[in-house]
């Protein structure tokens, strides 16, 4: 016997228990419902991605890209350096260009669900590995698509029965405004550099909007003056936005207009917007605009947007209110197998193959315990028959079928087992 050792799960990326899963699958399926009935389509891209990807495209300035890459080493001739996925939107426009999927009618609308990696240090309390619920909207540039995709959040939550969440929603303009905004936020913060943190400090000369999202109390003290990005964009960028609101006050959706608000990473443009609990703890998810992306992969400039929800921050919110989501369905047994002796076992595994092999739904209990809780088990799990073979069958070559709602019993030939089963289940 090896020496014993203690192994544990790393810091930061955590085991998802029995008794959670039903609040996973009842987040997964709810959201899976909503974005196929509204013409989504699933899309899923590797957990590994080349490491330039990102950096063209969420900025070399970004959290992402300065802290919290996962670097992978990559043994091929290439050379390339792979990173585990920080986020969805950059590897589903990676797969959108390389498998032609702008030839779709448009919009293109996809979805995704599952791991997104980010190192951070653990005192943090922020996940390492997390999972989230996506949306990507692809080709089309109204501001219907923005609500759209905010109400289809909206009807999420209150799906699941989550409350007190706020919609934050702001505009940071397109490109053509990004340069009058850009030598705004600079004039501004320039004689005020030597009181931003070292991050916001490089952050300024290459996007000082990076600056309102910074979360360091000193640099937010600074922003809480700072110019109103909304007074610096252009017309179009307003007229988008106005419709945007326009739209969410069409379906009573209520929003927070905050002019701080700007998201973390580069290639947003326009509308931008957050879903925060009204007790300020973190932001259970957001999204926006994204109209250069596409221009910074090298293809034509594509208008998109889309949304990211935190599936562990969802769940900790439900359960802090004290939220009742229904029970997993039960799956129900067409048949439960029960054996008592060596060589009834094996007869009964010999039928438990045969009729899995027939598309049977089978349950089974090939431990030792007696007839009498191997039935107690099969009641439990309200199996329509339970199939018994004891000593005395398996000599024999028989089986017992007993109905377990009337409890009537027959017994009749091993041979003839799937006929009678099936027989007795009307198939």
């Amino acid at each position: 016997m090896s020496k014993k050792t203690s192994f544990f799960n790393p810091k930061g990326m955590n085991d998802i228990l029995p008794d959670q899963q039903k609040y996973w699958r009842y987040l997964i399926n709810t959201f899976e419902e909503i974005a196929y009935y509204s013409g989504y389509l699933r899309i899923d891209t590797p957990m590994v991605e080349e490491m330039d990807l990102f950096i063209r495209t969420v900025g070399d300035t970004s959290d992402i890209v300065t802290k919290e890459f996962f670097v992978l080493e990559d043994k091929s001739a290439s050379g390339r350096k792979m990173v585990l996925r920080p986020e969805f939107t950059a590897p589903i426009a990676r797969s959108y260009i390389q498998n032609g999927l702008k030839s779709l009618p448009k919009p293109v609308k996809l979805f995704s669900t599952g791991p997104i990696f980010r190192y951070s240090r653990p005192q943090s309390g922020r996940l390492r590995q997390f999972h989230q619920l996506n949306l990507e909207q692809i080709g089309i540039d109204t501001a219907c698509a923005d609500a759209e995709i905010i109400s289809m959040c909206w009807d999420f939550f209150n799906k699941i029965g989550l409350k007190d969440i706020e919609l934050h929603i702001n505009t940071i303009g397109n490109s053509a405004s990004r340069k009058e905004i850009t030598t705004l936020l600079i004039n501004y913060f320039t004689p005020l550099k030597s009181k931003l943190c070292d991050d916001c400090q490089k952050r300024l000369q290459k996007n000082p909007l990076r600056v309102y999202d910074c979360k360091e109390k000193s640099c937010q003290k600074l922003v809480a003056s700072a110019p109103q990005i909304i007074d610096s964009i252009d017309k179009k960028s307003k007229k988008f936005f106005f419709e945007l609101l326009e739209y969410l006050d069409e379906v009573n959706i209520p929003y927070i207009l905050n002019p701080k608000l700007v998201r973390g990473l580069d290639y947003y443009t326009d509308s931008v917007f957050e879903f925060i609990p009204i007790d300020g703890s973190p932001s259970l998810g957001g999204g926006g605009r994204y109209d250069d992306l596409y221009g910074l992969l090298g293809e034509q400039d594509t208008p998109a947007v889309g949304v990211a929800l935190g599936l562990e921050r969802i769940i900790n919110k439900l359960l802090e209110q004290k939220v009742q989501i229904p029970e997993l369905a039960k799956l129900v047994p067409d048949v439960f197998l029960i054996q008592l002796g060596d060589s009834a076992k094996k007869k009964c595994f010999q039928l438990l193959h045969n009729l899995r092999s027939h598309n049977l739904k089978i349950s089974s209990s090939l431990s030792k315990k007696s007839i009498s809780a191997q039935l107690k088990k099969a009641d439990k799990q309200n199996a329509r028959l339970a199939v018994i073979i004891g000593q005395k069958e398996a000599i024999d070559n028989t089986i017992i079928i007993r109905d377990m709602k009337n409890g009537v019993q027959d017994t009749v030939d091993f041979d003839r087992a799937l006929n009678e089963i099936s027989l007795r289940l009307g198939l």
